[in-house]
């Protein structure tokens, strides 16, 4: 586990820290580099003193008032290092659960079998990770075993017919690792294949393992009934909206013209190769790409987009077509189409020569970090772009499930259908959905039928009944706080609205237009940047920002409250009820606000 990290104001009140901090002298290298003078330090190097600075500053605070690093413990007695709740992963894993060594004789011969026409075809890495759970599996069963024992088949053959071991199992995977039930039902399905193999293996495939082959299916039944009735709950539209978690089709359409600024002025300076773009507006520039990519083109698999190459976009034909046959759905589609409008390809080449050149990219994919490999976690860097645009966590995933809710109240069936074809998805939330406005719908006209058949005058006299009783009731009590004749229930129900900024585009930005008539992919359409009418401009010109708002003394006094209860969690402080801030800040603005105050 990674030690604590405490800056440079905390070091100052450690025991035994020197009176006056040391002064660091940055040299510059050949490169015009600069590194941490801190021994042994695994960061790179930094291109501005300011940022060698404030590196050594958050992560070296230590080295100001010592020699060497300290014990904190020993130091600083009045910091708990656990203080606070330990941050909870949201996603269970078991790469450290036990198992059995991949080179035991089994596992070899199980992966090939996997990957044969007769084990299914899988490909080398889909056939490791059931392997490996087939081994944990066994190694549960035999804990005392040694991890490097060449498990013989006849144990194998036993584990997977003792019923207690795999009832068992499902309990460990539960309780010791916490895993879920689609985790779970993983696990089953690998615990299916090693059957199958060792029946075929044994040739006696009518009667070994039956029982074992009923459990495990009905545990398959019973955990997707109970993850499907608590999908029906969590993934609803309303309860992703309370989290924060769901936005409008046309909040989306905001988030490429709230960037696009930003986005032109950075790529304006990096086509002068004179001009040193920093590493941050380079990473900017890769995330205002990927937003494009899945609002403007397509709101497809992230990996479609991933694997995306630069033969592939100098190929585009004629039409603007890019047929990507690398994605998470290719065995069941074979190949993923993408059409590029000439606007976007356009940005796609500015971006692949002005920006991706400055990564070092060491790869051939169109998206890359800052250390130039494949970018993974696309997901993320599109969430964290559309937060800062609208203050919504968005995932791709939510996204499509965002176009397909909408397509219900604009689109026919056929072409709510052709829309769930292309982006290779079937939402659950649109599901839901329809469901929701079938039963609403069905109840106010079965209602308007009810009220045809009976006679409501009986039922209207007996709740004249009741309302007349319960205001006599009312008048007659000593000490009602209420009006006569009334019945006081409060009821405050929460409305938090999110105050959007407007936001000013210059002329030569991304439009996002919509068109009924087309698909909805084509109705989020953009406008190409002006690069020629930007290059006239004066390359050093600062971006329009807006108005500045200065922190108030109730907002301070909020950030102090709000930072003794979470600590460093600023969006926790920022959504509190309790504590009210203005609509234009963000989790960056209270951080820098916290470090002005000396709170942190």
């Amino acid at each position: 586990m990674p030690e604590k990290v405490f800056s440079k104001k905390i070091w100052k009140n450690a025991i035994g820290a020197s009176i006056k901090p040391k002064r660091l002298h940055l040299i510059e290298d050949s490169d015009g580099r600069f590194y941490c003078p801190v021994p042994n330090c695994d960061s790179f190097s930094f291109t501005t003193k300011r940022g060698c600075r404030k590196h050594v500053f958050t992560r070296h605070g230590w080295y100001y008032f010592f020699e060497s690093r300290p014990d904190a413990k020993d130091v600083l007695p009045e910091i708990s290092i656990s203080k606070g709740k330990p941050k909870k992963s949201i996603r269970s894993r078991t790469n450290n659960m036990p198992m059995f060594s991949k080179e035991c004789n089994f596992d070899k011969m199980f992966k090939l079998w996997l990957c044969s026409p007769g084990g299914g075809m899988k490909s080398y890495s889909q056939a490791s990770q059931i392997s490996c759970r087939v081994l944990k599996f066994l190694k549960f069963c035999c804990q005392d075993c040694c991890s490097s024992w060449d498990i013989p088949f006849t144990v194998v053959d036993f584990c997977l017919g003792n019923l207690t071991a795999i009832s068992d199992f499902i309990e460990y995977l539960k309780s010791k690792w916490q895993v879920g039930y689609a985790g779970i039902i993983g696990y089953m399905h690998s615990l299916s294949h090693v059957l199958d193999y060792r029946r075929i293996e044994r040739g006696d495939a009518q009667t070994t393992f039956l029982a074992s082959e009923i459990y495990i299916d009905r545990v398959k039944l019973s955990l997707s009934k109970k993850m499907r009735s608590e999908w029906n709950v969590l993934l609803s539209a309303e309860y992703l909206s309370k989290i924060n978690c769901w936005a409008s089709l046309d909040e989306m359409q905001k988030v490429v013209p709230y960037h696009t600024d930003k986005f032109s002025q950075i790529l304006l300076n990096a086509s002068d190769e004179s001009f040193l773009v920093s590493p941050h507006d380079l990473s900017f520039c890769t995330s205002f790409l990927t937003a494009v990519f899945f609002i403007v083109i397509k709101a497809t698999r992230p990996m479609t987009f991933q694997f995306l190459t630069i033969d592939m976009v100098e190929n585009i034909d004629e039409n603007g077509m890019i047929d990507q046959t690398v994605f998470k759905t290719q065995e069941k589609y074979g190949f993923d189409t993408l059409i590029f409008s000439p606007k976007v390809t356009e940005i796609v080449f500015r971006y692949i020569k002005f920006i991706r050149s400055r990564l070092n990219p060491k790869c051939n994919y169109v998206l890359v970090t800052r250390n130039g490999t494949q970018l993974t976690r696309i997901g993320d860097v599109f969430g964290r772009i559309v937060f800062q645009a609208i203050g919504k966590y968005i995932n791709p995933t939510r996204y499509r499930q965002i176009i397909e809710t909408k397509s219900a109240e604009s689109l026919s069936i056929e072409d709510q259908r052709n829309l769930s074809n292309d982006q290779k998805h079937t939402s659950l939330v649109a599901k839901i959905h329809y469901q929701k406005l079938q039963s609403r719908n069905i109840a106010v006209k079965g209602k308007e039928s009810m009220n045809k058949l009976r006679d409501e005058g009986p039922t209207l006299n007996a709740m004249e009944k009741i309302n007349d009783k319960i205001f006599d009731q009312s008048r007659q009590l000593p000490n009602s706080d209420s009006q006569p004749g009334t019945l006081d229930i409060a009821k405050s129900w929460p409305n938090s609205t999110l105050n959007i900024n407007s936001v000013s585009t210059i002329t030569n930005s991304i439009q996002i237009e919509e068109n009924p008539e087309n698909n909805m992919h084509d109705s989020i359409e953009s406008s190409p940047i002006d690069f020629l009418a930007l290059e006239g401009t004066k390359k050093s010109g600062k971006q329009a920002r807006r108005k500045k708002v200065n922190f108030s003394t109730i907002e301070d006094e909020f950030l102090r409250k709000g930072f003794k209860r979470y600590g460093s969690a600023w969006t926790s402080i920022l959504s509190d009820p309790e504590f009210t801030f203005h609509s234009s800040r963000q989790s960056a603005t209270l951080y820098a606000r916290a470090k002005k105050l000396n709170i942190i």
